[in-house]
Formats: C-alpha cells, sequence, structure tokens
C-alpha cells in the first residue's frame, strides 16, 4: 500500500528518478497535489519532484507547472530543484528573492552556472558541500565548473578530493580527480588512478566521459594517436543520443587537445566540434566553445609542428 504522506512521496518519486525507474508514487501524488488537502510548504517537495518526473518523461508543460507550484512555499530543497530545472527547460525563471536565505546554496550555484557566473558558481558549490558533505552533487558541480569552465585544477581537486572521502568509489568524483592531475601534469598519479577507476559500468554519459579523460591523459602522455582514438569512441558513443552537451563537450576537449598539440587535423575537429555545439544551450559548452575558438585565432597553423602518428 503506497502511503498518503506528501513528503514520503517526494523521497520516493525523486529516489526513482535518479535510479532510472518508474517511481509507484506519481498518480497518487498528482492527486494529492490537485486535492488542495495540505499546506503548500507540505507538498512542495512533492511537487517538485513530480516536476523532474515530468520532465524526464519529456511533458515539459506539466513540468514547469508543477514547478511553480512548488514554489508557493518553497522548502530550500524545492528552490534547488527549480533552479536546477530552469537550466533544463524554458518558461522558468528564478527571482533574485527566491535565492535568499542562508541554505539556498545549490539553488544559487545553479542560478551562477545559467549566467556563466563560474567563480561565483565555485563559491556556492563550496558552501554547499560544508553544509551537505555526505552528497556527491556539490563536489561534482565544483570540480566540473573549476575544470571546464575555470581551468583551474588544483581547485577542481580539491572539490574532487573532498567528496571523495565521503564517497571514495564515486566514478565521477574519480574521473575529476584524474582530469585535475592531468590538467597539473601529473601524469604518473593520473594515470594510475585511472586505472584503479571501475570502467564498463555507470550510465552513458559517465561511461563516455571516462573514455575522453582517457583521450586527454592519452595527449599529454605524447601518444596522439592513442587519445585520438578514445575521444573518438566517446564521441561515438554519444553519437545519436541524447546527451547533447556531453557529446559537444567531447568534441570541444579532443579539439582543444588537436590545438595545443599543433596538429594538422586540429582545425577540421575545431569545425566538427562547433558543429556538435549548436545543439545545446548549455552555458558551460558556449563558454568552452570560446575558449577553443580563441586558442584557434591565437595560434596559426603556420607555426605549427606536424606530428606523425
Amino acid at each position: 500500500m503506497l502511503t498518503e504522506d506528501p513528503w514520503v512521496m517526494a523521497a520516493e518519486i525523486a529516489a526513482a528518478s535518479v535510479a532510472g525507474r518508474d517511481p509507484r508514487s506519481v498518480r497518487r501524488g498528482m492527486q494529492v497535489i490537485g486535492g488542495g488537502n495540505h499546506q503548500p510548504f507540505d507538498v512542495s517537495e512533492l511537487a517538485s519532484a513530480l516536476g523532474t518526473s515530468e520532465l524526464f518523461a519529456g511533458s515539459d508543460r506539466s513540468a514547469r507547472r508543477l514547478f511553480r507550484q512548488s514554489l508557493v512555499a518553497p522548502t530550500d530543497n524545492a528552490v534547488a530543484q527549480y533552479a536546477w530545472a530552469a537550466r533544463q527547460t524554458t518558461g522558468l525563471d528564478v527571482k533574485p528573492e527566491q535565492l535568499l536565505g542562508p541554505w539556498r546554496y545549490e539553488a544559487r550555484a545553479w542560478q551562477h552556472l545559467v549566467k556563466q557566473e563560474w567563480a561565483q558558481t565555485a563559491e556556492q558549490c563550496a558552501a554547499w558541500l560544508n553544509d551537505e558533505a555526505f552528497s556527491t552533487r556539490p563536489a561534482l558541480l565544483g570540480s566540473f565548473v573549476s575544470l571546464v569552465t575555470l581551468e583551474e585544477f588544483s581547485l577542481g581537486e580539491a572539490f574532487a578530493r573532498r567528496g571523495l572521502l565521503a564517497n571514495p568509489a564515486d566514478q565521477g568524483l574519480l574521473n575529476n580527480l584524474t582530469v585535475s592531475l592531468i590538467g597539473q601534469g601529473k601524469l604518473a598519479d593520473a594515470e594510475e588512478l585511472f586505472r584503479a577507476i571501475p570502467q564498463g559500468k555507470g550510465p552513458l554519459p559517465v561511461a563516455a566521459t571516462l573514455r575522453a579523460t582517457e583521450g586527454m591523459l592519452r595527449f599529454r602522455q605524447g601518444d596522439l594517436a592513442g587519445g585520438r582514438a578514445a575521444y573518438e569512441e566517446a564521441i561515438g558513443m554519444l553519437n545519436g543520443t541524447t546527451e547533447k552537451r556531453t557529446l559537444a563537450l567531447a568534441a570541444l576537449h579532443l579539439a582543444r587537445e588537436e590545438l595545443l598539440a599543433r596538429t594538422p587535423g586540429a582545425i577540421a575537429t575545431l569545425a566538427r566540434a562547433e558543429e556538435l555545439s549548436t545543439a545545446t544551450k548549455a552555458p558551460e559548452v558556449e563558454t568552452m566553445l570560446t575558449r577553443v575558438r580563441d586558442m584557434a585565432a591565437a595560434a596559426p597553423a603556420s607555426s605549427w609542428v606536424i606530428h606523425h602518428p
């Protein structure tokens, strides 16, 4: 028998969504939301969880309605989820007053991310991690932003190591720590760590990201052919899927490594990455695309050294 408690239903729906299975409480949760028998605060997280479930199911209109309902008298978690959802779909605007309050670090982090305010995003992630030390989410977002948009590899290392204290087997954090070591030139340490990460497990974006990280490592080790093959494997895994953001980032990272190595195919690789980047509006993709274009403009092909595989 399913519970009638909106808080318990919210937790069940949220956990099912994260696990990639169908929540059991959706139908009853919708009835509770529409019944008007609970105070807005008590159904805030249920509306948010239902909105997330609807968003994953492709029902954007229903999701927007539910997310707006979650903000009538929101919990901190509901505000944070609303800010996340505003990045995933159109028609949801976060008002400044909704971000006020001492514990809304996650919501502020997502809002700064949308605005491409990367240093402020990392700052809010640090506060969020202090508040939720056992959660992987602030450490993952903080390390990702540090590595991809700020290129502050020591900061990315700090975020990843802090998250790994409570979650030592998390593939995403282990991957981000590997990237941070590569970026700092600690290639032997990065190689050892990368070999210890469980491969062939986890969702598609994680598996593809691991292949791309191997590509970066091989490029920095001077194995251009091996690095290119690993990146191309990652891109092939993502092509034709809904993972447009991860695909664009993989292609842009390959273009960056080709440009750093001054390879003859670098400009063609950048052109493909530019094309793939048009399929997503993710702000981190826009930031990285600008950076890689600037790299290409600052390094005329006439000055490049031709490398042979």
